[in-house]
């Protein structure tokens, strides 16, 4: 990790090695710099130190207020983290006590660059990643691009030692808070291995999560085999154990993937359609990205319904159990709003061959992705089916 992580960021390099070595090919003023920045360093290890023992309450930060310069960006939020991390903001604030506020200031301007420097190699060290030691089969139902192994992150960056962990604990939240968590819905042939049932504690990772884990959680990606109302209203409040009815899964965001081997029976190359009308969406959910996949052969009669459902607009609408409803982003002209992606996927599913598939090893694939957003228009709940 060191090694990729140096060779990414070279001027991370003095993270990983506290006391630099000053040859004699140097110039005199690059020497003093490195000592000036072992001196500050040191400086900020004896600040936390105090900060520790004496535990002193501060009322109001004024010793470590953020530079003009670096005022109102993202350098800010990094910062700041890191100076609470590190329990700076924990020092006495009067002038007569510690540093007066223009050395810490001018301490402050001086340490931005390595504090951002900090954030963004640890920021890029907590990135979620596929484990590719544990690829999945090429030649499966969900084996695609994004997924192609179990999604996990280096978590045991933060047991190195304790500085790291109050620097960096907070990430894996703000990865929950920004990233989608992705769950695969089906049969046990449809889903990843790691996958043992069809609610979101069924994965390894999620059953490490805790309440406060699942509360920051506000992004979720949906896998369905089938879209019905059993797979996706079960999803939120098919759990049977105490922890799964104690924890309200909540997201704002909802993605979901239609996968060319979802649609009813794809088998035999039936027509698309979708029906989501009896499905109610939990009252967190204020947008909802639908990823709408077919083999590239068929990508005409994909185009055809959402048509079909653009036309159609206030039929093909998504209701929370709140009442409101969510509506396709910018009806007046849909398709300008409408993303396609495509790749190369298998003709083959766990061995099985399909006539309607060409020959060889690949197809090609596309995906087209269609937003809704909440609208504020009531609905009113009947009493119909």
């Amino acid at each position: 990790m060191e090694t990729l992580l140096q060779a990414l960021f070279p001027c991370a390099r003095s993270i990983f090695r506290p006391r630099a070595r000053i040859t004699n090919s140097e110039s005199k003023e690059a020497a003093m710099s490195v000592v000036k920045s072992r001196r500050l360093q040191e400086r900020l290890e004896q600040l936390r130190i105090r900060a520790e023992k004496n535990h002193v309450k501060q009322e109001q930060s004024i010793l470590f207020q953020i530079p003009g310069e670096i005022r109102n960006t993202s350098e800010e939020t990094f910062i700041l983290r890191c100076i609470s991390a590190w329990y700076l903001e924990t020092l006495p604030t009067k002038p007569s006590q510690s540093l007066p506020r223009t050395s810490a200031l001018h301490l402050l301007s001086r340490t931005s660059a390595n504090l951002l420097m900090h954030s963004l190699v640890f920021d890029f060290a907590l990135t979620e990643y596929e484990d590719m030691s544990r690829a999945y089969e090429r030649e499966t139902y969900y084996c695609r691009p994004g997924f192609q192994a179990p999604r996990t992150m280096a978590v045991a960056l933060l047991r190195t030692c304790k500085r790291i962990w109050l620097e960096t604990y907070a990430l894996p939240f703000d990865s929950l808070s920004i990233n989608p968590m992705a769950f695969a819905i089906g049969w046990d042939a449809r889903r990843p291995p790691e996958a043992t049932g069809n609610t979101p504690f069924k994965i390894p990772r999620s059953r490490k999560l805790l309440k406060h884990h699942w509360d920051a959680l506000n992004s979720i990606h949906l896998f369905l085999q089938g879209l019905t109302e059993e797979n996706l209203e079960g999803f939120f409040h098919g759990g049977t154990s105490l922890l799964e009815k104690e924890i309200a899964i909540l997201p704002s965001t909802l993605i979901i993937t239609v996968r060319y081997s979802d649609w009813l029976w794809w088998e035999s190359s039936d027509p698309l359609f979708l029906d989501f009308a009896t499905i109610r969406l939990p009252s967190s959910v204020t947008r909802l990205a639908m990823e709408l996949e077919m083999i590239e052969a068929r990508e005409s009669e994909l185009n055809d319904l959402l048509n079909e459902v653009f036309t159609h607009e206030d039929a093909y609408r998504w209701y929370c159990k709140d009442g409101e409803h969510l509506r396709i982003v910018h009806p007046d002209d849909p398709w300008k709003y409408v993303t396609t992606s495509r790749w190369d996927g298998p003709t083959k599913f766990d061995g099985q061959t399909f006539n309607h598939h060409p020959d060889g090893d690949t197809m090609p694939m596309v995906v087209k992705t269609v937003v809704w957003e909440r609208h504020e228009e009531a609905w009113e709940p009947t009493d119909d089916p």
